[in-house]
């Protein structure tokens, strides 16, 4: 039977020297894509270790469909239903394309390998150099060959670690539409790996940001951009500014809050008030936009088209939006 769910359950994860500090859960399903991101040294590549049985987890445990796979005295090296895509492809230099699928295959007749890996290479746009040596191949091309190796294990779920870092932003966006027509054509669950976010909010359907302290829960790419689910969300998506209640209109009531988080399209000009100075305003395909400063803070926003003679004028901001945590 096909693994559907790929769980891991109150895992403390890393190293002695380094653990993420809270325990970790959370469930993937197949045909779906997740993303996590976070800063250097957070745990995103340890936790894929972790999840592929590589590295134990210090507590907890990774089951599969409610069978326990690995825990801490319980490790296997790696897993059939579990593919690993890492940041150094990991192929067969001095060997074909083709090769290096073929050599990867768990089918049972060299026919039915050939046949698999010709299929693969098909599937990832790859045939028109399946006869090439990957040494001779472009980082876009490795990467394909990398991805075909890791396919012909059959997964249930594909673990992609930092994907994009070898990659121009052609094949970055060539490999967003395939990561999506693999998890969907295929029913594979994909944890996509990345210290960009805004590449997560193209292709995810949840997301999640890990640091040393702890992971967040999942959430919708659309949903994270409307309300994150936690301050780290909130601040690594970079989409959010963290800025005093005092700098805002007192009109706002901020009783219990001080500090809130706001999108540059989320406050407008209040003239009643005058703790900011329009410092310049200018015209972009998008709209019309002003720089707006304080004694600790410059922030841009969009503006009426009618503003824009207003430089050098005191102006207070009144929101129309905001979150706090």
């Amino acid at each position: 039977m096909i693994p559907k769910k790929l769980v891991i359950k109150d895992a403390q994860i890393g190293y002695e020297e380094s653990l993420v500090r809270s325990p970790i859960s959370f469930e993937l399903s197949s045909g779906k894509i997740y993303g996590l991101t976070g800063p250097s040294g957070g745990g995103k590549s340890t936790l894929l270790k972790t999840l592929a049985g590589f590295l134990p987890p210090v507590s907890g445990f990774i089951e599969l469909d409610g069978k326990v796979v690995f825990q801490k005295d319980r490790l296997i090296w790696g897993h059939d239903h579990i593919a690993v895509l890492a940041q150094d492809f990991q192929l067969m230099e001095k060997h074909t394309a083709f090769e290096n699928l073929y050599h990867a295959s768990k089918a049972g007749t060299m026919s039915s390998q050939e046949k698999e890996a010709h299929q693969w290479l098909d599937f990832l746009g790859a045939k028109g150099w399946s006869n090439s040596r990957v040494d001779r191949l472009s980082g876009g091309q490795r990467q394909r060959v990398a991805l075909g190796r890791a396919l012909m294990q059959n997964p249930s779920f594909l673990l992609l670690d930092e994907p994009t870092n070898q990659l121009d932003a052609h094949w970055r966006n060539e490999l967003f539409l395939l990561v999506r027509r693999i998890a969907q054509s295929k029913n594979i669950g994909v944890l996509l790996v990345s210290h960009n976010p805004h590449e997560l909010l193209q292709v995810c359907d949840q997301m999640s940001v890990i640091t040393q302290e702890r992971m967040t829960g999942f959430q919708s790419a659309q949903s994270a951009l409307k309300k994150p689910n936690s301050l780290e969300m909130a601040k690594y998506l970079g989409y959010f500014i963290s800025i005093p209640k005092k700098y805002f209109s007192a009109q706002h009531d901020f009783e219990h809050v001080e500090e809130v988080f706001v999108r540059k399209n989320d406050f407008v000009i209040d003239w009643e008030e005058s703790t900011w100075t329009i410092e310049h305003t200018f015209l972009r395909f998008d709209g019309a936009f002003a720089i707006v400063k304080n004694d600790s803070f410059c922030l841009e926003m969009k503006i009426p088209t009618k503003l824009l003679n207003k430089m050098g004028e005191k102006c207070g901001l009144r929101l129309k939006s905001w979150i706090h945590f």
